[in-house]
């Protein structure tokens, strides 16, 4: 948006600037930004620098308020403290949330459920630092989701399953990540999107899936559709998107 543009062009030219000066880091998502105080030895010198800081900032247009520094912050669900010399993080719970997962028998697709456990607990191992901290998420998060009406005996495997994809993701480098994401991307060009309504009834994503290349990718003995559509000829599979409606 215009809003978004104007403040990173006035970051540019107003306040990267002083990266290393004063700041030793800052980054923006929108409109959360994060940033982290060189504290300067001298406390006078430092108060001037923060007081610099803060007239640099309003002078983009608005008028901000500056609450007092800490060594701790909460900043987009996260509890962030310097501990040590070093940043620990944990998540923040609001007082208020309520925390209303789809329950059992919602006419969700069959995979929505998996695709929240995995996705929660590789956040939870993500961003928390210390092991108390990812045993007490983890625990609250079953809680949570037990308490929608699930039985232990369903969700217990899914919870195993997403704590190992979990620590195995982890354990790989960041290169590697992003090599294996640079080879999704370049698979997903070749892929077929087929969004369809969701009903219990229905033919499975597996079942069309197979039907898809039995009959349009991979025919036996005919020549397939995918080659003769020049919008599709690069296409290798299908991705079945179910829809609630």
């Amino acid at each position: 948006t215009i809003a978004n543009l104007f403040v990173a062009i006035f970051e540019e030219e107003q306040v990267l600037q002083h990266l290393d000066t004063w700041l030793f880091y800052l980054k923006r998502f929108i409109h959360d930004g994060f940033g982290i105080w060189l504290y300067d030895q001298d406390p006078a010198v430092d108060k001037a620098n923060w007081t610099t800081f803060q007239s640099i900032v309003n002078k983009g247009g608005l008028e901000w308020e500056f609450t007092k520094r800490s060594d701790s912050v909460v900043s987009m669900n996260m509890t962030i403290k310097i501990v040590d010399g070093k940043i620990e993080i944990a998540l923040y719970t609001k007082p208020l949330a309520l925390y209303i997962y789809i329950p059992p028998h919602s006419c969700h697709s069959p995979g929505v459920l998996p695709g929240l456990i995995f996705g929660n607990i590789l956040r939870i191992y993500q961003l928390c630092s210390r092991q108390e901290d990812i045993d007490k998420e983890l625990s609250l998060f079953l809680k949570r989701i037990l308490d929608r009406g699930y039985q232990l005996k369903n969700i217990q495997p899914i919870f195993a399953k997403a704590i190992t994809n979990a620590l195995q993701y982890l354990s790989q480098s960041k290169g590697y990540r992003l090599t294996l994401k640079a080879q999704q991307d370049e698979e997903s060009r070749n892929q077929v999107y087929y969004h369809l309504p969701y009903h219990p009834n229905n033919p499975s994503a597996a079942r069309i899936q197979q039907l898809w290349h039995q009959h349009v990718s991979a025919p036996a003995g005919k020549i397939s559709l995918l080659q003769k559509n020049l919008h599709t000829k690069g296409a290798k599979s299908v991705i079945i998107y179910l829809i609630r409606h």
